[in-house]
C-alpha cells in the first residue's frame, strides 16, 4: 500500500511540475488560474486516496510484518 502511495505522490509532483513549466511558458491570468486549479486537483486526489487507504487500514486492522531488509536498512 505504501509504495502505491509514494508512486502516486511522485506522479502528482511530476504533473504539478509539468503544469508549472506550461504556466511559465505563457502569460495571462486565465492560464495561471487553470494551472493552479490543475495542481490543486492533483493534490486533492492524493488526499482522497490517502484518506481512503488509511480508513481501509484502520477498519481492517492491518498490522505490518517484520522485514529483515527494513531493519537492516534502518540500522
Amino acid at each position: 500500500m505504501a509504495p502505491a502511495g509514494f508512486g502516486l505522490d511522485s506522479l502528482i509532483e511530476i504533473g504539478a511540475s509539468t503544469v508549472v513549466i506550461w504556466k511559465l511558458s505563457g502569460t495571462g491570468g486565465a492560464r495561471q488560474r487553470r494551472a493552479l486549479r490543475l495542481i490543486g486537483v492533483g493534490f486533492v486526489l492524493l488526499g482522497l486516496y490517502l484518506l481512503v487507504q488509511s480508513t481501509l487500514v484502520l477498519v481492517s486492522g492491518f498490522h505490518p510484518h517484520h522485514s529483515a531488509l527494513g531493519i537492516a536498512w534502518t540500522a
